[in-house]
């Protein structure tokens, strides 16, 4: 049962030891060896991978010893591609780090440097994140801090919410390479068995469709050679976009090169299409998990199975409106009249017209209860227009969804309206996803004390500040370390779960690569399956594991996150004066309320926490409009006795 080649399996441990074949050359070659070492327990400091990767690299340009006189070596392993020119491969690659000389003197040292393996695979994963826009006003699906006490990270600052994630990113894979499952169970003693560590780069790249590909275009033309002392690694997978148009480009491209694409924001229903995105995985949810929410909302909070549904007139709106006709027709409810479209972004003065024409359907049909998605930049306008109708205030409630921008305006102070608009809009409700919920004493609650000790640890800065890409103005990206101090903005720790996902999938792929590669051995086997994109992406899509924001779980037919295992929370729309002189309000400071317990599939109520609807009543509004709201107790006995 023992094998010797560069691929092999993890054997249990026998007598303090353990048994492990590691890759010890390059796929191409024929030639295995097996080791028994002891389990490494050494914590490295961040960037040691990177510094490891620059060293062997520098060993083989120089072909001369390391300083400390422990030479390695750094050589690039071509993925499902074992045919291809080392001068003129273009695509996904993975770098390999072994000793260059089998000189016995170095034999234990060159261990300690490879954790105990013979040799390391190195997969560069390069990080595309939105840190400036170069547009202003667009419907951009990704911006702006999280919940309403507005002490989460970044705010409206791009650049804050992209360090952030950052951060959240080098975290993860900190925490892989070295085995250390605090936060993330699964990854204790991966180390130990898996030969694989990941490092990264950070881009300004996650804005627009043209960035992303251009960015990877380069990246996968890059030499696998050393023709520098610095090495420009080519990717073995990718985390980005934040936006969707961004992420549905980028993942077009990156399928053509086998490389596994993981977004932790962009939340189009397109990119569910795996005919046309075969790599591509998120561990956010998409649109169609709002629309679940709110009907799981109305109906198992409120009770509610009749309700009206405004939505944008474009494919953010569509996708949305479809997930929440299916999830009523799947629950036994019903949108009355099937929803009504309109136009949210426009200049044209007559849009005004075909919006009030939404809102008169909207009247007719008889709804107290409506679910409408909305961006930003038009919410005010279309709340002045429903506050017209009488859509909006008392004896009403909305269920108000939208971008991920749409709550960190509203809860984040930024709309700001009349005092009778106000007036309407206070009482209703606001619901986003969260990357997880504080106080529950889960993971979140610990990979928030993980997230506040890297402001506290000069080391772990210097290398996350190290990462960050560059301003125009020629300066880094890089924050005060009192950023750590504020809570996580749910991107962050969806970055982190990425991360995580793509290290243990990268690992479970290996794992199966060196299991087919010793059967084939022995001649059981046709074909070599080797660690390739395809085997990272199917590994990933098939997995589910406890990350930062809770347990992750995938859809059945796609490697989109489930709505039911992400927490959702509500916001209880609450006026306050912009200031003591002014006429306008806003809603800074609204409190969540609800969160939906991905445990039990149910929302429940936050301790001490109570609805207040509109007009300051704790009871909520029935369920539909009387046949006519003046008709009276009398009028009601006089119709009954009339028909009976």
């Amino acid at each position: 049962r023992y094998y010797t080649g560069t691929l092999s399996i993890a054997l249990p441990r026998i007598g303090g030891a353990r048994e492990i074949c590691d890759i010890c050359s390059s796929q191409n070659s024929n030639t295995f060896t097996m080791s028994i070492e002891s389990s490494s327990s050494t914590q490295h400091e961040f960037g040691y991978f990177d510094s490891l990767m620059a060293k062997a690299s520098n060993w083989s340009q120089q072909s001369n010893e390391l300083d400390d006189g422990h030479d390695l070596i750094a050589e690039p392993v071509y993925g499902g591609n074992n045919d291809a020119s080392s001068s003129s491969y273009v695509g996904r690659n993975l770098h390999k780090i072994s000793p260059a000389s089998n000189n016995s003197n170095n034999t234990t040292h060159q261990q300690q440097l490879l954790d105990g393996h013979t040799s390391l695979l190195i997969c560069h994963t390069p990080t595309m994140l939105r840190y400036s826009s170069p547009q202003k006003n667009t419907k951009a699906d990704f911006s702006g801090g999280s919940l309403a006490s507005g002490d989460v990270v970044g705010g409206g600052d791009l650049g804050a919410i992209a360090y952030a994630a950052s951060a959240g990113i080098l975290l993860a894979f900190q925490h892989a390479n070295n085995g250390n499952g605090v936060v993330a169970p699964a990854l204790e003693g991966l180390n130990e068995w898996c030969p694989v560590r990941f490092t990264t780069e950070m881009l300004d790249k996650g804005g627009t469709g043209l960035d992303s590909v251009t960015a990877l275009a380069e990246l996968v033309t890059r030499s696998p050679e050393l023709t520098s002392t610095t090495l420009q690694q080519q990717p073995c997978s990718i985390i980005g976009a934040h936006v969707s148009d961004a992420s549905s480009k980028l993942a077009s491209l990156a399928a053509v090169f086998d490389l596994p694409v993981v977004s932790s924001s962009a939340m189009s229903t397109t990119l569910n299409d795996i005919q046309q995105y075969p790599t591509f995985l998120r561990t956010h949810t998409d649109v169609g998990g709002f629309g679940e929410m709110s009907v799981s909302f109305l109906q198992n909070k409120l009770g509610i199975r009749k309700f009206g549904l405004l939505f944008t007139n474009d494919g953010y709106g569509y996708g949305f409106s479809r997930s929440v006709l299916e999830a009523a027709s799947a629950h036994d409810a019903e949108v009355v009249g099937g929803g009504v479209p309109y136009i949210a972004m426009s200049s044209n003065d007559n849009d005004d017209d075909e919006l009030r024409a939404a809102m008169k359907i909207l009247v007719e049909s008889g709804c107290n209860y409506f679910v409408g998605n909305f961006y930003a930049e038009s919410f005010a306008r279309v709340m002045t227009i429903a506050t017209e109708y009488g859509l909006i205030g008392n004896g009403k409630f909305w269920l108000i969804s939208g971008t991920a921008d749409m709550a960190p305006f509203v809860l984040g102070g930024a709309l700001k309206v009349n005092q009778v608009v106000g007036k309407a809009i206070e009482g209703n409700g606001i619901y986003f996803c969260e990357g997880g919920v504080p106080g529950l004493n889960g993971t979140y609650d610990t990979f928030t004390r993980q997230w506040t000790a890297l402001g506290e640890d000069e080391e772990a800065l210097s290398y996350i500040n190290s990462k960050q890409p560059f301003k125009e103005d020629g300066t880094q990206y890089v924050y005060p370390p009192g950023l750590f101090q504020m809570r996580p903005h749910h991107v962050v720790t969806f970055s982190y779960d990425a991360g995580v996902g793509l290290a243990l999938s990268a690992c479970e792929a290996w794992k199966d690569a060196t299991i087919a590669t010793a059967a084939y051995l022995e001649g059981k086997m046709e074909t070599t399956r080797a660690f390739n994109g395809s085997a990272h992406y199917a590994a990933f899509a098939n997995s589910t594991y406890i990350g930062a924001s809770g347990h992750i779980k995938f859809r059945e037919t796609f490697p989109t996150r489930t709505a039911e295992s992400s927490y959702f929370v509500m916001a209880n729309l609450r006026a306050v004066p912009v200031d003591d002189n002014s006429t306008l309000v806003q809603f800074k400071g609204s409190p969540v309320i609800d969160y939906y317990d991905t445990l039990t599939s149910t929302w429940q109520q936050l301790p001490s926490k109570a609805f207040v609807y509109s007009g300051g009543s704790s009871v909520p509004p029935v369920e539909m409009v009387p046949l006519n709201q003046n008709i009276g107790a009398g009028g009601i006995v006089a119709i009954f006795l009339a028909v009976a």
